[in-house]
């Protein structure tokens, strides 16, 4: 028996023994080409829901409208945060590219010279990745709400690909799929929150 979950703007999900998952269709990602290899299938948008009885938050929805609704400049972010980090400025992912361009393509050729392409701006990165899923999960481990990993292929990082951390709004960490970890600077204002609202408890 097929378990499906529909919501109104959302559309018709199936449940596939882990998650909700449905294919959606995002003009503004398909710019992440992978240098126009044969267009594989509709990125996923996947709620991290194990058991069929249970539906996605009202929480974890809205971050889902966010991606569907910013595409454009969710895409100018995730290009922007990844070149700032491949040049060693921005918050730093800590990954192995973070500072390290010129690792980056050093063994990606281009297919007409062969020789290592070259990245003068955030937009060449596009076609060197490829968007797969959108996994949004209750609550991260650190950010105690709901966020999604943009999972993505990766000419530069074949192994493990690349995740992007998002609210829907902003990018809020990088790393290899479902091992993205928040930026620095995020997860330090995540701590002053949480020290700030203890000292409040304190205080009453």
């Amino acid at each position: 028996m097929v378990t499906t979950w529909k919501h109104p703007d959302l559309g018709t999900f199936h449940h596939d023994g882990f998650a909700w998952i449905r294919e959606v269709s995002l003009p503004a990602f398909e710019v992440f080409s992978l240098r126009a290899r044969r267009r594989s299938a509709k990125p996923a948008l996947m709620f991290d829901i194990e058991e069929e009885t249970e539906v996605p938050t009202r929480e974890m929805v809205a971050v889902a409208k966010r991606i569907l609704g910013n595409g454009e400049s969710l895409v100018e972010k995730v290009l922007k945060a990844l070149w700032l980090d491949f040049n060693g400025r921005g918050p730093g992912s800590g990954m192995w590219w973070n500072g390290n361009l010129a690792d980056v393509t050093k063994y990606i050729l281009d297919p007409k010279t062969k020789q290592p392409i070259e990245l003068g701006e955030p937009s060449d990165i596009a076609p060197l990745m490829r968007l797969m899923s959108m996994r949004i999960a209750p609550e991260h481990r650190e950010f105690k709400k709901p966020l999604a990993e943009l999972a993505f292929r990766a000419e530069f990082e074949i192994e493990h690909g690349v995740g992007i951390l998002t609210d829907g709004s902003r990018v809020l960490g990088i790393g290899r799929i479902a091992d993205a970890q928040l930026f620095a600077p995020v997860k330090k204002l995540l701590k002053k929150k949480v020290a700030k609202k203890s000292k409040l408890k304190r205080a009453r």
